[in-house]
């Protein structure tokens, strides 16, 4: 499913929202901002991604070429302490895209639409009666595509249903932080946290609001966003019982994420360094 404007966002929350006003960019706790390099197979930088933040959450989001050049950058605003609008911009300041998010009465995402010079996208989900959630997201160029979404006694999904499969995940007690996500096609990913560290101290907040399910929503993807409830770090990723991910974090003399280097198979694929 194409998505016009995406998400890049830290997989990292605290406990509160903020109230700012309408279409103005949230206004501070938590980061200043964040850059992350990411690298090929081979140790050279395929781009550069740097996240402004104001009051814990994302302001802008700006994508840069190997060669540090500004390819194109997004603006986030709020309403009642939720994204309700992202704006893409190109290099030169001209609008590529945008992405607005709707809300109901109870703070539940019910629709979200994407859109660009040439396509466009909508995305409408149904609260039903046995708790259940279905997202039906349909496009301009006629691909539609639709998910089901189980939530737990806790309010987080803990499973996701399409036409041919399913991701379930297992969590630890009353948390959001998953221990297996099994595929219905017989694989199984299993996550390792960090005991030893405060995460709330990092400050980042939800940026789709206190409901939950909206962080999964917003993504479509239950595997994309997994551990975006997690009051953890998380410090490993396996694939049926083989490490596949390694999160190699520094903290500063506050007890603060600084820096987490992202390594797959022996490989540095990302780092991210934090300032406060």
């Amino acid at each position: 499913m194409k998505k016009i404007i995406s998400l890049l966002s830290i997989a990292l929350i605290a406990i509160s929202c903020s109230d700012t006003d309408p279409e103005t960019p949230a206004s501070n706790s938590g980061p200043v901002s964040a850059t992350q390099t990411q690298y090929d197979n081979f140790g050279n930088i395929e781009s550069i991604n740097v996240f402004e933040y104001q009051n814990g959450k994302p302001d802008t989001f700006s994508f840069y070429t190997a060669e540090n050049e500004l390819e194109f950058y997004q603006k986030f605003f709020y309403s009642d302490g939720k994204v309700n609008k992202i704006i893409g911009y190109t290099a030169t300041d001209a609008v590529s895209g945008q992405a607005e998010y709707f809300y109901d009465s109870q703070q539940r995402l019910y629709k979200i639409t994407t859109g660009g010079e040439s396509y466009s996208e909508q995305t409408l989900f149904t609260y039903n009666g046995d708790g259940s959630i279905t997202g039906v997201a349909t496009s301009s160029d006629g691909y539609t595509e639709e998910k089901t979404w189980l939530v737990n006694a806790n309010g987080y999904i803990y499973k996701e249903i399409d036409d041919n499969s399913s991701y379930e995940l297992a969590f630890d007690g009353a948390t959001g932080n998953p221990l297996t996500g099994t595929y219905s096609s017989g694989g199984v990913k299993s996550f390792v946290y960090d005991t030893e560290h405060d995460f709330y101290l990092t400050g980042i907040q939800p940026e789709f609001g206190t409901y939950k399910p909206n962080q999964v929503l917003q993504s479509f993807y239950l595997e994309d966003s997994e551990t975006s409830l997690a009051n953890k770090f998380v410090t490993k990723e396996l694939n049926n019982g083989v490490v596949s991910r390694v999160y190699d974090m520094e903290f500063d003399s506050s007890g603060r994420l600084s820096s987490s280097k992202t390594i797959a198979g022996g490989n540095l694929i990302s780092e991210m360094v934090y300032q406060y």
